[in-house]
């Protein structure tokens, strides 16, 4: 499966989470889950959230500026397109700089059916309307 590099970015708020917990396996290329959920805590009230988790355990979160773009992909379930990995690990950085991941876009098949709407004629001249299951 092909990827592309798509942002380099730290993860935040790790002391609020459970990164202290598994810090020992925090390592260079280790694979994090990406999900997206809301924290009132966090930026606006309600506002949804791009959260990373080790093990399920949730370490830290990207911020409202890093999450640009990806929430609104993952708000709509894709989010197994994005392939999120540790690039550095820092004891010595303040709490917000330990933890910096590489995010990558990967290919991520999706199943679309052509919907029965379009008649035939109209899918002749190029007019198609596709629905996706994800």
């Amino acid at each position: 499966m092909g990827k592309v590099f798509f942002k380099e970015c730290f993860l935040t708020d790790i002391i609020k989470y459970d990164a202290l917990l598994v810090w020992n396996d925090l390592k260079i290329g280790v694979k994090l889950e990406l999900d997206l959920e809301c924290d009132s805590s966090l930026f606006d009230s309600g506002k949804k959230c791009i959260f990373a988790y080790l093990d399920g355990k949730k370490i830290g979160v990207l911020t409202e500026e890093d999450a640009k773009m990806m929430d609104q992909i993952m708000n709509m379930g894709w989010k197994d397109l994005f392939l999120c990995r540790i690039s550095q690990v820092d004891n010595d950085a303040t709490n917000d700089q330990r933890i910096k991941v590489a995010i990558y876009i990967q290919e991520c098949p999706l199943p679309l059916k052509i919907s029965n709407s379009v008649s035939k004629e109209e899918g002749k001249r190029g007019k198609y309307e596709f629905l996706w299951e994800v």
